[in-house]
């Protein structure tokens, strides 16, 4: 409803589909864009599938999910309660190639450094514990310079698909002191 109200305009529709039973024409879509989609579906193998069904030969796909090194890391749950399933970037590409998609490209987006990931991770399951928003509390203000950083800060200069500087989706990689936050993928 919110996007019918707001974003009105005689090209544009939105409906309210299953993701898994897309009601589509095979080979339909030059683009599909999934973002912050995948992670609340329990059929998620079926609804990678549906997108592939969907994309016309030579489509694109972008999809984003949260990346599990930097929301769950070292949990077999999700630690977000309304998360079913969360991915590494190779869960995340090998799922994509065993559904058909031929090239998978990785990018990152709101690089977390190690310090910013223990800070989440601290703030979100201390509070749990007897005394936890306390000891929560007090691992914030020792840590309060930590932040999640805009990706030119980590990797440079680099190729990026968004201007916004917070949300830039640049290459992704991986090193001791940063990671995405959020996995981008294109197929």
């Amino acid at each position: 409803n919110c996007a019918k109200q707001n974003y009105k305009d005689n090209n544009i529709e939105f409906l309210f589909l299953d993701g898994c039973r897309l009601p589509f024409r095979d080979s339909c879509f030059d683009v599909v864009v999934s973002f912050e989609t995948l992670e609340h579906i329990p059929e998620y193998e079926l609804f990678i599938s549906e997108l592939h069904r969907i994309l016309r030969k030579g489509g694109n796909l972008v999809l984003s999910t949260p990346n599990k090194e930097v929301f769950s890391p070292g949990f077999k749950k999700p630690l977000r309660a309304h998360h079913i399933k969360e991915f590494k970037a190779y869960e995340l590409t090998s799922l994509l190639l065993n559904h058909h998609f031929v090239e998978v490209e990785s990018y990152g987006q709101l690089y977390a450094n190690r310090i910013s990931q223990l800070r989440w991770l601290l703030s979100f399951l201390l509070p749990s514990l007897p005394g936890g928003k306390l000891l929560a509390k007090l691992a914030m203000i020792f840590m309060k310079e930590s932040r999640l950083l805009p990706a030119d800060k980590l990797i440079g200069k680099s190729k990026n698909i968004s201007l916004d500087n917070r949300y830039k989706i640049s290459p992704r990689h991986n090193s001791f002191f940063s990671t995405p936050a959020i996995l981008v993928m294109t197929a």
